[in-house]
């Protein structure tokens, strides 16, 4: 950019209205490795977060299904 300084942006996810957010990430001029490596470790965690959110859903989902046969058979 014109500023000299690494900047980049990343990616969040969906507001409730379906539109994309996301971060504006700035680091000091010659810096290029450190916004590298903090944009490497949001960027896992944001994964592991979703990654976890999937399961808890997956297990919800099975949970009701489960409660829903036992319910059937009674």
């Amino acid at each position: 950019n014109i500023t000299g300084f690494p900047a980049a942006t990343l990616p969040m996810g969906l507001s409730a209205d379906g539109l994309p957010l996301g971060a504006l990430v700035f680091a000091g001029f010659g810096r290029d490795n450190l916004l590298l490596g903090a944009l490497a470790e949001a960027e896992a965690s944001i994964a592991a977060d979703k990654e976890a959110a999937e399961l808890q859903r997956k297990a919800a989902e099975a949970k009701t299904k489960a409660d829903a046969a036992k319910a059937a058979a009674k």
